[in-house]
């Protein structure tokens, strides 16, 4: 069996090799407002590019391309949760090698500065405590005692159409895309 998919926008991506120029940013801002957040489990519709968008918010401009970015891997992977990430050795390899074409594709570092992964916490923290009927806030996780008490703005927890979150996620990228190039 191949280890290729079909991307919307009809681009050949090898999942076990993959290079920067079978990557599309239309491919993943669509990819990731059709993919829903937390395996699906939250109280409504949330996607994962919402959760990106979030999540570059949160960081100083500088960081905000990487941090949008920082689940690009999940257009081409999937959403995997981090408990079944634990158990599947091979797909932290796969994850690495389909972000550094990501990376090289737009021009980014690699290696995801500590800042952002610091917002992709606390942005974790604040959604799980507001997107789940039960177990919110989310106490029983081991960073809500770092993160959840951080006052973090709201307004992105919002369901969106994946058609509005795909607009507004290329919107932030072309944005920042362009301020990367004129700095």
């Amino acid at each position: 069996m191949s280890a290729i998919i079909v991307t919307n926008s009809g681009r050949y991506v090898d999942l076990a090799n993959p290079q920067p120029d079978m990557i599309c940013i239309e491919d993943i801002a669509h990819h990731l407002s059709y993919i829903n957040r937390f395996t699906g489990a939250a109280n409504r519709g949330y996607s994962v590019a919402s959760h990106s968008l979030y999540v570059a918010n949160l960081v100083e401009p500088k960081y905000q391309l990487q941090a949008l970015l920082h689940d690009a891997t999940e257009a081409y992977l999937g959403d995997v949760s981090s408990p079944l990430k634990s158990i599947l050795p091979g797909y932290r390899l796969l994850e690495r090698q389909m972000h550094a074409a990501i990376a090289a594709k737009f021009g980014i570092e690699p290696i995801l500065p500590e800042e952002v992964h610091h917002a992709d916490r606390q942005a974790y923290v604040r959604e799980r405590s507001i997107l789940f009927d039960k177990g919110a806030p989310a106490c029983d996780d081991p960073d809500y005692a770092v993160y959840g008490s951080v006052e973090m703005p709201t307004a992105w927890l919002v369901s969106f159409s994946p058609e509005a979150i795909k607009d507004r996620f290329m919107r932030k990228f072309n944005e920042l895309y362009a301020s990367k190039d004129a700095a």
